[in-house]
């Protein structure tokens, strides 16, 4: 009778075969995740920055800022004080970009890669 101590090489590969697909898989959900935020905080970003505008246009006469820009430079700048909280984002843009007329306003929200858009908000 053999005695064996250890493991064979089978079940060793085995072992390090389901680690590998358990290590993928979290990596994806952890990827999944990280967009979901972004493209969250970039939304935030979109509706401060709504509110915002509705401010500057109630105490102006009803008119909006005729800019175009990124949302970071508006809530930075010409709206820094009717923003009351706003995070720059991963994009550094404030995750969209506001076409705006004295009348109505634009504001696109980019995606968790900062490039394509995934909403408008227009009014």
């Amino acid at each position: 009778m053999k005695n064996k101590k250890g493991f064979t090489l089978i079940e060793l590969v085995v072992v390090m075969a389901i680690i590998a697909v358990l290590s993928l898989l979290t990596i994806a959900a952890i990827a999944a995740a990280r967009r979901s935020s972004v493209e969250s905080q970039n939304r935030g970003n979109a509706r401060t920055l709504e509110v915002a505008m509705e401010s500057y246009a109630a105490r102006n006469g009803g008119k909006y800022p005729a800019e175009t820009a990124d949302i970071n430079t508006l809530l930075t700048g010409t709206l820094a004080s009717y923003a009351t909280s706003y995070e720059a984002g991963s994009c550094g843009n404030g995750g969209g970009g506001v076409v705006s007329t004295t009348s109505t306003f634009t504001i696109t929200i980019y995606n968790s890669s900062c490039g394509g858009s995934i909403d408008t908000i227009t009014h």
